[in-house]
């Protein structure tokens, strides 16, 4: 959990886990509207340009004596048709795409239900009368118009013309500039978000993530495995934690300076004195850690970041005379005095789309649970790994191996959001399609008017 979040777990770990933010939900569900709406558009502007060859059918039915409302509702039950069988056809492409969207991020699995029950078909096909109802009604309002006389005398292109949106602009090419513009919006917005991502991707978190393999030891005593670990030729530095930053995880507690009644939730990590060197953080003032606590309460020396000075006005923002400063800090495991140690720059603890708050590095100890980081150096990373994977082996054999390198954690931090790309990358793809059979359709429609001249 990152930020406001953060609150509900009360000073502890916590892990936002797979989840899907509610504006993702928001902006995927506008893309799908403007989607339909684009069809909608298109089956207008096809229906209009098949006018040439529904124009003597209109005329025969009021020539016989049919109205206008029997016009409109013959082809608004066209259009409702049309969006059924499209929704039976859908329903079955449905079918073969789940599988590959629910591998897009396989994690999703637990927050989305890709099922079809009883009540979500109804609603679908609500919906689906609803679309042909707006798809059909401009139709069916333009060829109830149409008066006999015009429709068997085939004069499509004079009354085609008289349906006007603007002084120089007739209906159909309004749609197909409409429907283009929204065209445009996906490839933008598609190719704007890749960009994002791969940004984020490489943004600059202001420590070193390259060729650092993270293993959780899944709760078992760390030492033995830290030490024949460090004896391979390809590792270069080790060093352990409490949790991964800057992934989307974090551990908490609340920190009071001098005013008692002024207390403030900080971001924290538990981590041994190999931990900056290893991914180069950059100590301002102050030193590394010194001692090596074995307790909780015997923990007490802390590293801040600048933003922790300046959320409690420690020495005026000064980070060379808040060294030796004692705070109070307090979580679900009690409170203790810290003295302030070292100084380090501002880095990102959550997300890079999280803003940079206070936090605290305190040491690790043997109660706390351990990810050991370690620093590689190999030409032959599968080999390399062969043999880490070795070496658990001989210190887990129930559990298995469950290392990460920082890399992937963080692309794999952000997969929702690759995922979006590749949905509205999908979408992109059906309003070009949609766009160009209308465009087609279009281009198709003056061709039979000259033919029938």
């Amino acid at each position: 959990m990152v930020g406001e979040n953060l609150s509900r777990s009360e000073g502890g770990a916590g892990s936002t886990g797979p989840h899907l933010p509610p504006i993702m939900l928001w902006i995927m569900g506008g893309l799908a509207l403007i989607v339909i709406l684009s069809a909608c558009f298109n089956y207008t502007n096809l229906s209009m340009a098949r006018a040439m060859r529904r124009f003597k059918e209109v005329g025969l039915r009021k020539a016989i004596g049919a109205g206008k409302n029997e016009v409109r509702q013959q082809f608004l039950i066209e259009a409702i048709m049309i969006s059924l069988s499209a929704l039976v056809l859908s329903f079955f492409l449905f079918l073969t795409l789940r599988p590959l969207l629910i591998n897009l991020a396989p994690e999703m699995q637990r927050t989305i239900k890709l099922e079809i029950t009883p009540v979500v078909m109804i609603a679908f096909i609500i919906f689906s009368v609803f679309v042909g109802s707006i798809a059909g009604f401009l139709p069916a309002l333009f060829f109830s118009k149409v008066s006999a006389i015009s429709a068997l005398r085939n004069v499509s292109r004079p009354t085609q013309r008289s349906v006007k949106v603007f002084k120089h602009l007739t209906l159909r090419r309004s749609l197909v500039v409409i429907q283009y513009t929204f065209t445009l919006i996906f490839i933008t917005t598609t190719t704007i978000g890749y960009v994002q991502y791969k940004n984020i991707l490489a943004f600059d978190l202001r420590f070193k993530t390259e060729n650092i393999l993270n293993i959780d030891t899944q709760s078992n005593r760390p030492e033995t495995l830290f030490q024949e670990l460090s004896e391979l030729p390809e590792v270069k530095a080790l060093s352990r934690s409490l949790i991964i930053t800057s992934v989307g995880n974090a551990w908490g507690g609340f920190v009071k300076y001098q005013n008692t009644r002024d207390s403030a939730l900080v971001m924290t990590n538990n981590v041994d004195e190999n931990y900056l060197p290893l991914h180069e953080y950059k100590l301002i003032a102050g030193e590394n850690f010194k001692t090596r606590p074995t307790t909780f309460q015997a923990a007490s020396e802390m590293i801040v970041n600048q933003q922790f000075l300046k959320r409690f006005n420690i020495s005026y923002n000064d980070p060379k005379n808040a060294i030796g400063e004692v705070v109070t800090f307090s979580n679900f495991r009690g409170t203790r005095k810290a003295t302030i140690v070292g100084v380090m720059k501002d880095f990102h603890y959550g997300k890079v789309e999280n803003l940079i708050g206070p936090v605290a590095f305190m040491h690790w100890t043997p109660e706390d649970r351990a990810i050991i980081n370690i620093k590689i150096q190999s030409t032959d990373m599968t080999a390399t790994m062969g043999k880490i994977e070795s070496i658990w082996k001989k210190y887990d054999r129930v559990h298995p191996l469950k290392a990460q390198f920082y890399d992937e954690a963080i692309e794999e931090a952000y997969r929702e959001f690759s995922t979006l790309i590749k949905i509205i990358g999908f979408l992109a793809f059906l309003a070009i399609s949609i766009a160009s059979q209308t465009m087609k359709a279009a281009k198709s429609n003056p061709v039979e008017v000259l033919k029938n001249e």
